[in-house]
């Protein structure tokens, strides 16, 4: 091919098609190859730092948040909720400790769970959906967090309701079900 020829636009013309067409082409692989590429975007969790392991055992033993807890930053407050997760009996006051705290934090990270995490992992963060805002009920729905941000069960909700829609796409039904139930235990 010469520099001429590619200067003329029915050639130019070619090539963007020929591209568009390998685009497509690529998008085709990509969809059909989805549990492929899934594997590399599920959840994993790191265990405790050892410097907040005492903060964890004073939080379980006491059964309250430290005041040290909210000048934590997001990466370490968000490690307690890994912590968490992992581990294999379930803690019923920590979920409801963490979101007194940190409650817009802790709501993103489990909607990134219920995303990307497996089925045993999103139905624990469904979990601490229910132990750590459905105890708080709406007549204590406004939380604050240390830092002064709030947030309610409207908030909550809006985030189940697209993950709901979410898992519709999905055809996911038995977790959609799953969804419901929360969003269910959250309006009473």
């Amino acid at each position: 091919m010469k520099n001429s020829e590619i200067r003329k636009l029915k050639m130019q013309l070619v090539l963007v098609g020929g591209l568009f067409v390998f685009c497509i082409a690529t998008a085709i692989v990509i969809v059909n190859n989805r549990p492929f590429f899934e594997k590399y975007l599920l959840e994993k969790y790191k265990p405790l730092p050892t410097n907040l392991i005492p903060l964890a055992q004073k939080m379980e033993k006491t059964g309250e948040v430290p005041e040290v807890f909210g000048r934590l930053t997001e990466k370490q407050q968000g490690a307690f909720y890994e912590h968490w997760m992992t581990l294999a009996e379930v803690e019923k006051d920590t979920p409801k400790m963490l979101v007194s705290v940190a409650p817009s934090l802790h709501i993103a990270r489990v909607e990134q769970t219920l995303v990307c995490g497996s089925q045993e992992q999103r139905t624990r963060a469904l979990r601490f959906v229910e132990l750590g805002f459905v105890e708080l009920g709406f007549e204590s729905a406004l939380v604050q967090s240390g830092s002064g941000v709030s947030t309610n069960n409207s908030e909550v909700l809006s985030m189940l309701g697209r993950i709901d829609g979410w898992a519709t796409r999905r055809r996911l039904s038995s977790f959609r079900t799953e969804v419901d139930e929360t969003i269910v235990a959250l309006k009473q």
